[in-house]
């Protein structure tokens, strides 16, 4: 799957679940090798493996109301061997370039990232009282378990990068900023 700086400022709207986000700029790109492995012996499944390299460059991301999260000058994964179906992440490295974080602690205790990260925002409906329900029936067979996932990471390199920090808690703001990280 080879991409080069495809747009995902226009991509963003085809994203199945809405998110409380906005990405004004950024590209990403990305030479991955996926290959389907039939399994032939007795006793084997089938495999899927993930190589390759995913990148993404000016990337932009900002709240609902436009003020600055998160800005990336470039970032690129390179992967080694990935087994989704094994739960096997192996990566051979993550390089990091001018990441810049813009993180604000409003009065009331939460962050901006709240509204990103945080719960649905729509109320959960009451609980009715009901009769309770009958216990699932049970079958001979127990389900079977899900593996444990399996990361490694090789090499983590980041540079040129920073952290804003505005804290809104007093009467006046104070801000902090972690310069060339």
């Amino acid at each position: 799957l080879r991409l080069h700086r495809l747009d995902l400022h226009r991509y963003l709207g085809y994203a199945p679940k809405r998110i409380a986000i906005k990405i004004p700029q950024g590209t990403l790109s990305s030479s991955v090798q996926v290959h389907f492995v039939n399994a032939s012996a007795p006793g084997t499944r089938p495999r899927i493996a993930v190589s390759g390299a995913v990148a993404l460059d000016k990337l932009a991301v900002q709240d609902g109301a436009g003020a600055p999260l998160v800005e990336l000058g470039h970032a690129e994964v390179k992967l080694a061997d990935v087994e989704p179906l094994e739960s096997v992440i192996a990566l051979d490295r993550i390089w990091i370039d001018k990441l810049v974080a813009h993180a604000t602690l409003n009065s009331d205790g939460t962050t901006n990232f709240t509204s990103v990260i945080g719960s649905d925002p729509t109320p959960a409906a009451a609980p009715s009282v009901a009769a309770p329900a009958a216990p699932p029936p049970q079958t001979a067979a127990a389900p079977a378990q899900k593996s444990p996932m399996d990361l490694s990471l090789a090499s983590f390199a980041m540079a040129n990068s920073a952290v804003k920090l505005t804290d809104n808690r007093n009467a006046t703001p104070n801000n902090l900023s972690l310069e060339d990280i």
